[in-house]
């Protein structure tokens, strides 16, 4: 009797660790494996788009899986103070994230790019996405400290 619930435990254990395993890795993170972070304050240093946003600051914060605009220098997208300009942010796997940038909010509607984040270094990344109408942007970013 005592062998049947101690396998019966063992089970039980090794399912609920097979089934958190499976549930960790589907959640959003601003990690990639615990190496990288993306938790901070950003700013933007430069762009594709004519400009765009330079200056701009950025705050992601732990755990949500959104960047929210802290200031704004250089809008031409028509974003305010803490539009969420990332949303959605997880780990790609590939050392860097995927996202949905915001890349208008002008007519009162907020337009998303699905948006790849490739880490340079520590201190700086590179975001890839499209414009609202469609031209490639990149974004280069460097940490605020």
């Amino acid at each position: 009797m005592k062998r049947i619930f101690l396998l019966a435990c063992l089970l039980v254990v090794a399912t609920c660790t097979i089934i958190s395993c499976d549930t960790l890795k589907s959640i959003p993170t601003n990690t990639t494996g615990g190496l990288f972070s993306l938790n901070g304050t950003w700013r933007l240093t430069s762009t594709t788009d004519a400009n765009a946003l330079v200056g701009t600051t950025l705050t992601v914060r732990p755990v949500i899986g959104n960047a929210t605009a802290k200031t704004i220098q250089n809008n031409t997208y028509c974003i305010r103070e803490n539009d969420v300009i990332w949303k959605t942010l997880k780990s790609n796997g590939a050392g860097g994230f995927t996202a949905s940038a915001l890349v208008s909010a002008c007519n009162g509607t907020a337009v998303y790019q699905d948006a790849t984040i490739a880490v340079a270094s520590t201190d700086k990344i590179t975001v890839s996405s499209r414009t609202a109408t469609n031209t490639e942007l990149v974004q280069a970013w460097d940490r605020v400290k």
